[in-house]
């Protein structure tokens, strides 16, 4: 059985720049401010299975990153539509 991908959007503590775009192949990086936390970077993209999100975690753990929050998030369509993932 093949797994279906799930998007996720990523959120750790501080700003990101692009170069996490080759660290992380296949994510969008983006930054946000939040009043709590301040500068937030932002990871956005496609986890296939859980060895693949936990090689993420990893690899994050590695780098001195704080996650702030990991979550699934809705994937659009071709057709600009939106779907839940588990559809």
């Amino acid at each position: 059985m093949k797994d279906i991908p799930i998007h996720y959007k990523i959120r750790i503590k501080g700003e990101l720049n692009r170069d996490w775009e080759n660290i992380f192949p296949g994510f969008k990086v983006s930054t946000e401010r939040d009043q709590e936390n301040g500068i937030i970077g932002v990871l956005v993209g496609e986890i296939i299975d859980q060895p693949q999100l936990y090689g993420i975690f990893s690899k994050m753990r590695d780098m001195g990153c704080v996650i702030l929050d990991v979550n699934q998030i809705e994937s659009e369509k071709k057709d600009g539509r939106s779907s839940k993932n588990n559809e």
